[in-house]
């Protein structure tokens, strides 16, 4: 008989160990692989839901136009073509300015990426150029009739997708400090129409002003050369920025990318809404004449002016 309870209690304690191994530690391991299931999936809906939120936000440069025109200014993120530069990269300054379209074949941009600013430790390659499609993200504004992002504020870029135009290098990013002569030399290695994407700061003497160039809201355009004593230039500083009206003669730094332009009349080597300041005004007749050495004197028919020994032509440049 106690032979028979001891076999019934040992069977009892079977009993419970496998109902509890076998029913409720299986019931634990399948209501975590449940759980471990619906988590998985939570995380793939939210993620998928993340994409999609993130995706609409991206916005083509109409969106971004359309948005700018409803008082919408985000921050959004705006995805286009690099079609040209606004402003190309600065050295000084550490920005560059772009603009942007749609279609990538599009000679004219609709939208700026205005002033991106360029990390000292980017890889000269992993600057935007046309070409490349960029998502700019930033808060958008418009200046006067031009829609950009408001560089005042937060803004980053990524490139999307490099184009096959030519990349910046390590030189590029130093200003190259030249005479005309070496502007001209290092222009005519660019194309046609094409902006060079180093930036030059290139020092010489006025030597005729523009057709239409005159100084005007403090923009002016002239001709360059490294002789004063030219009266024309194949260097044309054109509607460059300046605090005062450059003449003849004026010896002028202009700062800015070089462009090509080959016309009917030839090749023509440019700045092109550059930076330009007077670094030494001209001496004009007038100038000479106050002193009383001074004398007017005509060699071949051409006036000199003759003071203190020395000759000087008409712009005030000492010729003897």
């Amino acid at each position: 008989m106690k032979k028979n309870a001891y076999l019934c209690s040992r069977n009892m304690d079977y009993f419970a160990n496998y109902v509890i191994q076998h029913i409720f530690i299986n019931k634990i391991h399948l209501i975590n692989k449940i759980f471990l299931i619906m988590k998985k999936f939570f995380l793939f809906v939210a993620a998928a839901l993340m994409s999609v939120s993130m995706f609409a936000d991206n916005l083509t440069v109409a969106e971004a136009k359309a948005k700018i025109d409803a008082k919408d200014y985000g921050p959004y993120t705006v995805e286009g073509y690099v079609v040209k530069f606004y402003e190309a990269y600065n050295p000084s300054y550490k920005n560059i300015s772009l603009w942007m379209a749609d279609d990538k074949a599009a000679e004219k941009g609709d939208f700026v990426a205005y002033r991106l600013k360029i990390d000292d430790k980017i890889d000269p390659a992993d600057i935007p150029v046309p070409g490349d499609k960029i998502a700019v993200t930033a808060t958008l504004t418009k200046y006067s009739s031009t829609y950009e992002t408001d560089s005042k504020k937060d803004q980053s870029f990524t490139i999307v997708e490099k184009g096959a135009g030519t990349r910046y290098t390590a030189d590029d990013l130093v200003i190259g400090k030249v005479n005309v002569a070496e502007a001209i030399e290092a222009g005519m290695k660019l194309a046609n129409g094409e902006t060079g994407l180093k930036v030059y700061e290139v020092t010489g003497y006025v030597v005729s002003i523009a057709k239409n160039g005159s100084f005007n809201n403090g923009k002016m355009s002239f001709y360059m050369h490294d002789d004063a004593t030219q009266t024309k230039g194949d260097f044309e500083a054109y509607q460059v920025k300046i605090a005062e009206a450059a003449n003849k003669g004026d010896k002028v730094k202009v700062t800015g990318n070089l462009q090509r332009y080959d016309g009917n009349n030839g090749t023509t080597i440019e700045i092109a809404y550059g930076q330009a300041e007077i670094v030494e005004k001209a001496q004009g007749i007038e100038d000479v004449v106050l002193t009383e050495k001074a004398q007017k004197v005509m060699v071949d028919g051409v006036v000199y002016i003759v003071r203190d020994g020395k000759m000087y032509n008409a712009l005030g440049t000492q010729v003897r």
